[in-house]
């Protein structure tokens, strides 16, 4: 039983709450025992932490028993369920379609689209340079599992989009785009939606080949990011 907060272990797993550490270490924490199955069956786990006792005898080799007051500073949850581990970031591939998010800044909406993109068929989620972790906790929790599922790649810079624009079609969620219904789309696309109080910056804005927006009525002026990028993923494998 790990109870000291000065214990290695103990001391590593509360730096990996911090972005700086996890892309330092390329590892994040799970929290829960579904979404550490999962992953348990994609291979990403590297130790597992348990302050209930129902979980000691899991098919692997690294698990560590920790007291309840440990287990509830690392994890952020009100109601632990007494099970943590600690991660490999997958190994991911640029396969399509594609959602690109264009400086998304709310965890809760990161994980959303992430979600979604995985219930809409989409293949890769791409966070752009000064978007949200998509591995913080609260963002984990949001996308219910799927980021051990989807391609997911982050910080990506403005060279690394240019090179994208060569082999894929960039659609951009806007405003001012064209109705989604008016629209022919195909598989070969990157479905960019940008800043929840902004939108797509100018630099993204001058790669998209199609604006697109979903049609509306009543007074309403736009929909939360992550919902609108949901309407627009569906539409698009809708017709794909």
């Amino acid at each position: 039983m790990i109870e000291s907060r000065q214990n290695n272990y103990i001391k590593r797993l509360i730096k990996l709450k911090t972005k700086k550490y996890r892309s330092k270490e390329n590892v994040f924490i799970l929290d829960g025992f579904r979404i550490v199955m999962q992953a348990l069956e994609n291979n990403m786990v590297e130790e597992i932490y348990i302050s209930n006792l129902d979980y000691k005898d899991l098919d692997f080799k690294k698990i560590y028993i920790i007291s309840e007051e440990l287990m509830k500073e690392i994890s952020e949850t009100k109601n632990p369920q007494g099970i943590i581990a600690v991660c490999r970031k997958k190994e991911s591939t640029i396969i399509p379609p594609i959602l690109l998010l264009d400086e998304i800044q709310d965890p809760g909406n990161a994980g959303t689209l992430i979600r979604t993109a995985e219930a809409s068929g989409f293949k890769t989620v791409i966070f752009k340079k000064n978007s949200v972790d998509p591995y913080s906790q609260k963002s984990i929790r949001s996308s219910m599992g799927s980021i051990v599922n989807m391609n997911i790649f982050t910080d990506f810079d403005s060279k690394e989009i240019y090179k994208l624009k060569e082999n894929f079609k960039f659609y951009g969620g806007s405003l001012d785009g064209r109705d989604y219904n008016t629209i022919k789309y195909d598989n070969n696309i990157v479905l960019v939606i940008g800043n929840e109080a902004s939108g797509i910056t100018d630099e993204i804005m001058n790669m998209i080949d199609i604006k697109v927006k979903v049609p509306m009525e009543g007074n309403i002026e736009s929909l939360n990011a992550s919902v609108a990028g949901a309407v627009l993923m569906f539409k698009i494998k809708e017709s794909v």
